[in-house]
């Protein structure tokens, strides 16, 4: 080709480009963006155009971005379009379609107490708010997550339940049932749990095994139904 030309490969998959190519490469990695720096820009952009905020709104809009700037200005650029005076973190979360923090704290705590019954009760509420059941996932992950880093006991569950959401994000995505995937899914969190040691022997606490065996019921009826 002329001397003027420029070939850019853009991939996340590097893995896959021979080497012949990529010795003949100069390579830029991109990485994901902090928060802090996501929030940096986002506040910067808003003294830019003269909008007051408030600093929770930012930090909020920051994490819904999730490393990726383009996003962040996105969410940014909706709400400030939707806000009169000051960007506030309940006007944020209203027009994202967030959840309140008040559901999240009570289905993790159901699914932490292996209480189904009131974790799909609350489920109900959020389905009857019309809000986006991705979201609600995603808030559930994040703070699963953030009590995971907190904490120094149940870490294998935590993690088993973090790895159970994350996959249900995807089941949500391909699925037209939404609601049934997304009740099917809390019965079985609230059925991941550490093995209970009697007293003398390693076997399972019988209460538990009742537990497992109603949760397991509850399932076969979502699925039937």
């Amino acid at each position: 080709p002329p001397e003027n030309v420029v070939f850019i490969l853009a991939t996340t998959e590097q893995h896959k480009i021979p080497v012949t190519i990529l010795s003949r490469c100069l390579k830029f990695d991109f990485n994901r963006l902090t928060e802090e720096d996501l929030y940096n820009r986002i506040k910067y952009v808003l003294e830019c155009e003269n909008v007051k905020y408030e600093d929770e709104a930012c930090r909020y809009i920051a994490t819904l971005a999730d490393g990726a700037a383009r996003d962040a200005l996105s969410i940014l650029d909706r709400c400030i379009s939707e806000t009169e005076d000051v960007l506030k973190y309940e006007d944020v979360q209203n027009i994202v379609g967030a959840i309140d923090k008040k559901i999240i704290d009570q289905v993790v705590e159901n699914i932490l107490n292996y209480d189904s019954l009131n974790a799909i009760s609350a489920i109900d509420e959020v389905i009857k708010k019309g809000k986006d059941l991705r979201q609600f996932t995603f808030e559930l992950t994040s703070e699963f997550l953030n009590r995971l880093v907190k904490s120094n006991e149940n870490i294998q569950r935590y993690v088993s339940i973090i790895d159970r959401l994350s996959s249900l994000d995807n089941d949500l995505k391909s699925t037209t049932r939404k609601e049934i995937v997304l009740k099917s899914c809390m019965v079985q969190l609230c059925n991941i749990q550490e093995t209970v040691k009697q007293e003398g022997n390693n076997s399972i606490d019988q209460a538990y095994l009742k537990k497992i065996e109603n949760l397991e019921k509850e399932i076969k009826n979502l699925k039937e139904y």
